[in-house]
């Protein structure tokens, strides 16, 4: 499964849903195929797409089989039909017990594009490297102040710069391993028993010592009893399957057995490498219920100041005003100010900024509890945006060099660190929802707009090649088809020669320094073994 499973992570197009029905069906494989191709050209069918196979469909089932499998694996398989039967009864059965309403379906599209939805490499792993791996000395008088590169030195017993040497190494490794290759065994000490003298020196001791590898290990894998433990722990059941209820992959995309590491998922793997780090500061094994929460606490702080770099950057001196961070004045209770503003001419753009990120429930397309989490980053979100809006126009809410009565345009927007985007259906249910609860509803106020950290800092880049922030943000309030749409999407098809394969220098630089200062720690070591 994991073969499959890397196969549709680099293509799920008709073609490889052709190969893979051939191979899984054979000898009949070609004779379904064609069926299914002359079905799909019937009248009734013509605007379907032929996909039979997923990359979350895959893991569902492995899933099935952790809870349902013996341990005894010495009887072999013969054949692959069984396989694919299998892999479309699940797609069928983890639907069936879903409701079948607009506001489901708005659910499963967000849990959807959450697994599927891919970070830019090099941004990821450098805005990990900010956010997780730098000591923000100064939020050193935040009451929640965390060293967090020390912290995490004491939770996994490693460095931090080695920590992301490793997981670097792990990412270029896999990145670069052909699809047929993919889940093919491998080991993880192994891939870091490392000499010192590659050639001459065979007893030279390891490089990464096999200590540092395992608690890496440990970190990315588990055992087939291991994992079949925790679904169970977690309740699963079989008729309540949910297509993307997949966190223990996540928490665990290799597969420990007998000595080798079988990776299931190419996505959760390099989401675990890239974003991973943050869940080691939630250890339930190396942290206390008060640690969690401090932590917590303080990683809101760094994302605010974070989201403000990225904000500075996008609007120096010059290009319109800036407020930086904000805050209501001294004493004054009468109302809650948004994060961040930048004016310019007769528009003034709003920032909310939130830390907070979707649990599991929500993550997997539990519908009460995404709503729950909406409330929190949309509705909590807007009701500030729209306090800040009536403060400004009111004179409650003073921003140096801009008169509310120059202003006739104010475009809300909420920053998330989640990896969430704006989809049609989902705007549609909460622009209705606002205008039930009346906020933002001025004739000058824009549509509320949703923008991830890895979107923002693609905007950046074009920012940065000479478009303006402006007239994005009108052009895509002004076409029907694409004010409910989230920015990456927009971004690539009104400015492709803009953001098509651009990236943001400024996390270049940060992912070549880091890069290079674990370069020279590997170094050391190795002259230290000569």
């Amino acid at each position: 499964m994991g073969h499959i499973n890397a196969a549709l992570s680099k293509s799920a197009d008709v073609q490889s849903q052709a190969q893979l029905c051939i191979e899984l069906f054979a000898p009949d494989g070609a004779e379904i195929w064609g069926r299914l191709v002359r079905f799909a050209n019937t009248p009734k069918m013509e605007e379907a797409e032929l996909t039979l196979f997923h990359p979350a469909q895959t893991l569902l089932l492995a899933k099935v089989a952790l809870t349902h499998q013996s341990s005894d694996f010495s009887t072999p398989c013969e054949r692959l039909r069984p396989l694919a039967e299998a892999l479309l009864m699940i797609s069928d059965l983890a639907g069936s017990s879903q409701p079948n309403t607009l506001e489901h379906a708005a659910t499963m599209i967000t849990a959807s594009s959450l697994f599927h939805r891919t970070d830019v490499p090099t941004h990821g792993l450098a805005r990990s490297v900010e956010l997780y791996l730098t000591n923000w000395e100064e939020l050193q008088d935040h009451p929640d102040y965390v060293n967090l590169p020390g912290e995490l030195r004491r939770i996994m017993g490693l460095e931090p710069n080695l920590l992301w040497f490793l997981l670097l190494a792990l990412y270029g490794h896999f990145q670069a391993v052909p699809v047929t290759e993919f889940a093919h065994p491998f080991n993880v000490e192994s891939f870091f028993n490392v000499r010192g003298d590659l050639v001459d020196d065979k007893e030279a001791a390891p490089i990464i010592t096999s200590d540092e590898a395992a608690r890496l290990a440990r970190h990315l894998r588990a055992t087939i009893p291991e994992l079949a433990t925790l679904i169970q722990g977690n309740g699963f059941m079989l008729e309540r399957a949910r297509p993307y209820d997949l966190a223990e992959f996540a928490e665990f995309p290799f597969v420990h057995h007998e000595g080798k590491d079988i990776c299931l998922s190419q996505e959760l793997l390099f989401k675990k490498l890239i974003d991973g780090v943050h869940y080691l500061f939630l250890s339930r094994d190396k942290t206390t219920d008060a640690e969690r929460t401090r932590y917590l606490r303080f990683r809101g702080a760094v994302f605010e100041r974070y989201v403000d770099r990225i904000l500075q950057r996008c609007f120096p001196p010059g290009n319109g005003f800036y407020t930086g961070l904000m805050s209501p004045p001294a004493g004054n209770r009468r109302f809650r100010c948004c994060d961040a503003a930048w004016a310019s001419g007769d528009a003034l753009v709003l920032f909310e900024i939130k830390g907070k990120q979707l649990d599991v429930q929500a993550r997997m397309g539990v519908h009460e509890r995404l709503e729950q989490k909406y409330e929190e980053l949309f509705f909590d979100s807007a009701k500030q945006l729209d306090s800040t809006i009536r403060a400004f126009k009111a004179g409650d809410l003073v921003i140096d060099g801009v008169e509310p009565a120059q202003v006739t345009r104010f475009f809300p927007i909420v920053v998330t660190l989640e990896n969430l985007i704006m989809e049609p259906l989902t705007h549609h249910f909460i622009t209705e929802e606002l205008s039930r609860r009346s906020l933002l509803l001025g004739p000058e106020t824009r549509p509320l707009q949703l923008l991830n950290v890895a979107d923002l800092e693609v905007l950046e880049a074009g920012l940065g090649r000479g478009l303006k922030l402006l007239h994005i943000l009108a052009k895509k309030q002004d076409l029907d088809v694409w004010r409910g749409a989230g920015f990456k999407s927009f971004f690539l098809h009104q400015y492709p020669s803009y953001f098509k394969g651009v990236k943001n220098s400024h996390l270049v630089s940060v992912f070549e320094r880091q890069k290079q200062s674990a370069l020279a720690q590997f170094e050391a070591r190795r002259h230290l073994q000569r």
